[in-house]
């Protein structure tokens, strides 16, 4: 169980950014993969339509085709009832001349009432070709009209093919850059789960981790001492780690801060209640990011070096007691 602990306490630092990073890219796949399906049906719906607009094209170009040529007959047909009519009327004019200069001439198969009804009869056909001829052109007119619809309905379908392919190919690459993010994401968050354990596993050893994220450089070790200052006395209740202004100072392990602010010695200083019997002492930082009463996590940042109060330069102060300013042990048995 207190192994889960510590795990837990590491995790909320080292594992859940990264495993909560590839969780949230996964509904990001699956909304990009349901984006991608979607345009990929409208892009099949379009190429559907564009398809039954050509084929209604052929047909309807067929059909004028075939009107066309229809058009042309009944010209043609018009234009031989044409003459046909000039030539009765010409006979008409003939025949009327003659039997009004030829009175009680019997003109037999010639008579004016022959000659009227032969070209009423083909007036008639001339009508009723005339309104065949323009029903056939205004259905023509209608099927280029529909033509014309077709095609420009089709232009519009291509724009928007081109518009949602370029569209796919789009959502495709972010859907890959996704599954590459996710991929990456999942590796981190596995090294960060190894590294977490491997970092509780040495907690659950030593009880402490080290304040600082890089190597230890150690300026002065936990013991006798000359003082430096004059005002620190010879005994050196702590580790000095120097560093570089601003750097990163970390809680050695959970617990609670029980003081934080500034000591004339210590400079800006931290101390952390653990639950393992010890304190840890934070001083000389130029920020401090916690206060008296706070839940911190392991390795959690409470601070930045610096070197404030009774210091030489730069550098971290690091102390492990059994008890607030009493009892103070080598940090160097825990730390390393």
């Amino acid at each position: 169980m207190k192994s889960f602990v510590l795990l837990a306490g590491l995790g909320l630092l080292f594992c859940l950014p990264d495993v909560t990073q590839a969780t949230e890219t996964t509904p990001q796949i699956k909304t990009q993969e349901s984006t991608i399906i979607a345009l990929e049906k409208q892009v099949t719906e379009n190429q559907n339509q564009q398809v039954t607009l050509e084929e209604e094209n052929k047909t309807l170009n067929s059909e004028q085709e075939i009107i066309e040529k229809e058009i042309v007959a009944l010209n043609n047909e018009q234009a031989q009832l044409q003459e046909q009519l000039m030539i009765k009327e010409e006979r008409f004019r003939v025949v009327a001349a003659i039997q009004g200069v030829m009175s009680g001439v019997n003109l037999s198969g010639y008579s004016i009432k022959n000659h009227e009804n032969e070209i009423k009869t083909l007036k008639e056909k001339m009508a009723t070709l005339e309104a065949t001829i323009a029903e056939k052109e205004t259905t023509l007119s209608r099927l280029e009209a529909d033509v014309t619809t077709n095609t420009t309905e089709k232009e519009t379908l291509v724009e928007e093919f081109e518009t949602l392919t370029e569209k796919l190919v789009e959502e495709k690459a972010t859907l890959d850059a996704l599954k590459e993010e996710q991929a990456i994401a999942e590796e981190k968050a596995k090294a960060a789960e190894a590294k977490a354990k491997q970092l509780a596993d040495k907690l659950a050893v030593t009880g402490f981790l080290s304040p600082l994220k890089g190597a230890l450089n150690v300026s002065s070790s936990f013991g006798y001492r000359a003082d430096p200052t004059g005002y620190s006395g010879n005994m050196h209740d702590g580790i000095d780690y120097i560093g570089n202004q601003g750097e990163a100072i970390l809680a050695a392990r959970y617990g609670t801060v029980v003081e934080a602010g500034n000591h004339w010695s210590a400079g800006n200083y931290a101390i952390i209640q653990h639950d393992n019997g010890y304190y840890t002492y934070y001083m000389h930082m130029t920020d401090v990011y916690v206060a008296v009463g706070q839940s911190v996590t392991t390795l959690e940042q409470i601070g930045t070096m610096g070197t404030t109060g009774n210091s030489t330069g730069v550098h971290l102060h690091f102390g492990i007691a059994t008890d607030l300013w009493s009892g103070f042990v080598d940090p160097a048995n825990f730390i390393y």
